[in-house]
């Protein structure tokens, strides 16, 4: 029994495993290409650097000058350094020697690898002794000095100058020793020593140098940086959702993430060679060539030159699967028309088949801005939720949350475009003082009589609220009356000038009958 369960445990263990597997792969961005033996990384490097610099500093740093003179270099010096400062030679003979001989130091300057070295510079010293000769510094990236002490006895010495190999003759200096440092923002300290004895880049252990960008030194200089990656930096874009763009273009050497272009750097390592996207050369562009969305109203593809294009029943796409067409094979919902999304249909032999989108259905909602203002799109069922019904401004009915509708949407006329009480008029039918005259609706003689006049004539072009209105060039600019009648303001206007002529009219007629009674 217990076998049993057992064996059905590590059934379950390893299904486990294997979707948890399955389910990394899916979702995590991976794209491995190569490309000319370089590897396409969708990332960015971030580098720090190593750096030939000073780790150490030496002070009084004493050599015995041997019988046939010192050779003070690069190589010689007994650490890494650039050079030496405060350099001396130091002369101490005993109580006889001082007594009998006289004693010099001679000395060369030559290339930073002794050789090609110049004339003889000699300092004599009569009777020995205690005696300091300053040599000031030595640049080794130039010079190296040779350095000999020699004494003169007389008789003793045969009348001649003799090398002296009883160490009574020293030189001591002061440097800064180099080494290679790793600058990074990441480890603790910064300026981690990882080479004590060269700024040579094979010093450093293999795990260092495998991240190390390739370069044409073998050895960095004092101060001189060489780049170090210190890790990839993932690009936060989630590559599931780039539409079945194409991502890299090796034909191009560009990237392309969300619309924007960038153009392919190769990176070469100790581990390896890379290609990623230099985030310094971008371009903007709509979209990434190849890109196929279904936005709110429409599905699209992006065309080669970055730009839009919304796909017609006519237009044709390949595909290999429905991860290839709009919606990525998932339910389209567009202007209140459900559809099941597009298959990938009528494969040929080479797997290339042809987007094809199924049939739509009617519904009330795709989104919240097909409901009322107050309502949500449930975008399961795809139904208005919650609220109440929106009122309708212009159709002369005052509903909820409308303090007045005059059956249009136009502003000037006492009601605004959104049916509330334009302010300094009069609404007749709310019980309120609205234009601030102390007199509330049918006592207002705004409700008694629509038609203000003005004291001074306004013409068209002085009184902006009379455009189209031709009772303005008689003074009359608040005719809600008028306009709310089926007949235009021109109708009444022409009335009014057949009314005048007649008026006109018969005043002429009863003018000419007295005259002709008269006579």
């Amino acid at each position: 029994m217990k076998k049993k369960a057992l064996i059905i445990l590590f059934i379950l263990l390893g299904v486990l495993l294997i979707g948890g597997l399955l389910y990394f792969l899916v979702t995590k961005p991976n794209l491995n290409i190569s490309v000319g033996g370089k590897e396409v990384k969708l990332a960015i490097p971030h580098f720090a650097s190593y750096k030939c610099d000073v780790i150490d500093q030496k002070f009084g740093v004493t050599t015995t000058i041997p019988k046939n003179g010192f050779l003070l270099s690069k190589n010689t010096a007994g650490f890494y350094t650039n050079g030496v400062e405060d350099l001396e030679v130091n002369i101490d003979l005993n109580f006889f020697g001082s007594l009998v001989t006289d004693s010099r130091i001679r000395y060369q300057i030559c290339d930073e690898n002794g050789n090609n070295c110049g004339s003889d510079i000699t300092k004599f010293y009569a009777y020995g002794g205690k005696k300091t000769l300053e040599l000031n510094s030595l640049d080794f990236s130039r010079e190296s000095m040779r350095i000999y002490f020699e004494y003169y006895g007389g008789v003793f010495t045969g009348f001649k100058w003799k090398s002296d190999n009883s160490g009574s003759a020293s030189v001591s200096y002061d440097a800064n020793v180099f080494g290679l440092t790793l600058s990074s923002t990441t480890q603790d300290p910064a300026g981690k020593v990882i080479c004590s004895t060269s700024c040579d880049l094979s010093c450093p252990d293999i795990g260092y140098r495998q991240d190390l960008v390739v370069t044409d030194e073998d050895v960095l200089g004092f101060y001189q940086t060489a780049p170090y990656l210190e890790y990839w930096e993932s690009i936060n874009y989630d590559l599931n959702e780039q539409g079945g763009a194409t991502i890299y273009n090796s034909a191009t050497n560009t990237f392309c993430f969300a619309g924007t272009i960038y153009t392919g750097k190769t990176l070469e390592l100790g581990s390896g060679k890379y290609i990623y996207p230099d985030k310094n050369t971008r371009e903007n562009l709509q979209c990434c060539p190849g890109a196929r969305i279904s936005s709110t109203n429409s599905d699209k593809v992006c065309q080669s030159d970055g730009t839009w294009k919304v796909i017609q029943d006519t237009d044709k796409l390949t595909c290999i699967s429905e991860i290839n067409c709009p919606g990525a094979g998932n339910e389209i919902c567009q202007n209140r028309k459900l559809s099941q999304g597009y298959s990938c249909i009528n494969k040929d032999i080479n797997n290339i088949g042809i987007c094809q989108k199924s049939s739509e259905a009617s519904v009330e909602c795709c989104v919240s801005s097909d409901c009322n203002r107050d309502q949500v799109c449930d975008t399961i069922t795809h139904t208005c939720k919650g609220g109440v019904s929106t009122p309708v401004c212009g159709n002369s009915l005052v509903e909820a949350g409308e303090e007045c509708d005059d059956g249009n949407t136009k502003g000037g006329d006492g009601c605004n475009s959104i049916c509330q009480v334009e302010q300094g008029t009069e609404n007749c039918k709310n019980n309120l003082d609205d234009d601030g005259d102390g007199l509330i609706d049918s006592a207002d003689p705004d409700c008694q009589n629509d038609l203000k006049c003005n004291p001074i004539f306004q013409t068209l072009k002085q009184k902006e609220s009379c455009r189209g209105n031709p009772l303005c060039w008689f003074g009359i600019t608040k005719p809600k009356t008028i306009q709310k009648c089926a007949l235009s303001t021109w109708v009444y206007l022409v009335s009014l000038a057949i009314l005048l002529g007649l008026v006109v009219g018969i005043m002429i007629l009863k003018s000419r009958i007295k005259y002709s009674k008269r006579r």
